[in-house]
């Protein structure tokens, strides 16, 4: 499957691009020191890329494919 930031710009949407990379700093700090602040700040940061991206889908941006794809890949690497 493509990468993410190719689904942002092929679908127009790359606005997404400074909260996806916002959440990736996050999930980076997070994967470093698991601490509760640094989770809710993750948590917080994809819930704002999650509310773009089903903007994205009910504006038909992207399909609902691409969205769970997305939405899998931004939680790659957090399940213990």
């Amino acid at each position: 499957m493509r990468h993410i930031k190719e689904i942002f710009n092929q679908k127009d949407i790359s606005l997404i691009d400074n909260e996806y990379n916002e959440f990736l700093h996050k999930k980076e700090k997070y994967l470093q020191d698991k601490t509760n602040d640094n989770y809710l700040e993750l948590t917080f940061a994809y819930e704002l890329v999650d509310a773009y991206l089903k903007s994205a889908l009910s504006d038909g941006y992207i399909t609902l494919n691409e969205l769970q794809y997305i939405r899998n890949e931004l939680k790659e690497g957090l399940t213990e």
